[in-house]
């Protein structure tokens, strides 16, 4: 049986270095280094990444033109066999910047193509995708209010990874008042499974 080589590609996208999240992704880089994963990290904060889609980008994307700023994150969006995504869950959704890399580097000739007017996806690579998301609220209050990000994560964006065999998602909440023991496990949670590859 052959063995598929990993290569991990961890999108973040908190603008503060110094954020639970930021070190979220940092510990997880760390994690797959140790463990000789090939990793690439696209910090969209850090790389300034503009999230607009602006009129000259619309026409590209219909186009399937790959802009220059561009070529570089779709590359690695090609390349990975896994996708981490490292994000904060603000206004009961993911932050803007994220969302719109999914609405730029998910483009059509990367992401999908239509063919007869049927979506198709073409993101055969993926094969693990997995989520971490830090909450200001609790798992109750959060539930109680919607997190938009929960569906995106379960449903649509795997739509366009064909042959995704492991979705998993950690939920890190209650960051405003945090229970060091309970976020400790989470944490604990998430280096097993990076290290079981799954």
């Amino acid at each position: 049986m052959s063995v598929i080589a990993r290569n991990v590609l961890i999108v973040g996208c908190h603008p503060s270095p110094e954020s639970r999240c930021t070190r979220l992704l940092r510990y997880i880089e760390a994690e797959l280094n140790t463990a000789g994963v090939a990793v690439i990290v696209d910090d969209l904060a850090a790389l300034n990444f503009d999230p607009v889609l602006s009129h000259e980008g619309l026409q590209d994307y219909y186009r399937g033109a790959i802009p220059a700023d561009m070529a570089s994150l779709v590359r690695h969006l090609q390349w990975a066999s896994d996708l981490v995504f490292v994000l904060p869950l603000w206004m009961f959704d993911m932050p803007a910047m994220l969302k719109g890399y999914f609405e730029k580097v998910f483009r059509p000739q990367v992401a999908f193509e239509f063919r007869e007017n049927v979506l198709v996806p073409l993101l055969y690579n993926v094969r693990r995708m997995t989520v971490v998301v830090t909450h200001g609220r609790s798992a109750a209050e959060t539930t109680a209010t919607g997190d938009a990000s929960r569906e995106f994560f379960a449903k649509s964006l795997p739509s366009l990874l064909p042959r995704l065999e492991t979705n998993a998602r950690f939920d890190l909440y209650g960051l405003d008042a945090p229970d060091t023991g309970a976020h400790e496990k989470v944490v604990d949670d998430l280096r097993r499974h990076l290290a079981g590859g799954a």
